[in-house]
């Protein structure tokens, strides 16, 4: 299951650190919509196993579902390095629905709740969900800039189940 999100995964990494991570990197028709809460006490950057809400509990394939973390740092740039999240899906694959995906979530703030909604047609079975932080460097524009993306570490984790109407 794992190796089905990767190759998803790294494709948004690459047009993240192509593109300046400013605006959401989605995929086409799949209604991603980030946003946040109000800024919170602060946390730090550890690998989670857990903390990552999902909502509806049980979501149908016609369901809207919204995913919901405790961001542990900003989005954006920190000193030479500019940091991101990203939601990543692992789940069945099957013709007209959606399956294993990842989703830019451009907008989070320390301590803050952050969170991305994805709509469509789900398929029908088990899911995992992440959202993993990531860093790359801040480069102005004409500057040679190293082309690298470091994965600082899972921050939320969750499971569901899309269920049969």
């Amino acid at each position: 299951m794992r190796r089905t999100a990767l190759p998803a995964l790294a494709t948004v990494i690459l047009l993240t650190a192509c593109g300046g991570g400013s605006t959401p990197a989605t995929h086409p028709g799949s209604g991603a919509s980030a946003s946040t809460g109000s800024a919170a006490t602060s946390s730090t950057t550890t690998s989670a196993t857990h903390g990552l809400s999902v909502s509806p509990s049980m979501p149908t394939p016609t369901s809207r579902v919204t995913f919901a973390f405790t961001a542990p740092a900003t989005a954006g740039r920190h000193g030479p390095s500019l940091v991101s999240f990203v939601l990543a899906l692992a789940g069945p694959r099957h013709t007209g629905c959606l399956g294993p995906r990842t989703a830019a979530i451009p907008h989070a703030v320390k301590g803050a709740t952050a969170s991305v909604q994805l709509g469509g047609t789900w398929c029908v079975g088990a899911y995992a969900a992440r959202v993993q932080e990531f860093a790359r460097p801040f480069c102005k524009p004409g500057q040679m800039c190293p082309q690298y993306v470091r994965l600082i570490g899972t921050v939320a984790a969750a499971q569901f189940r899309v269920a049969a109407p």
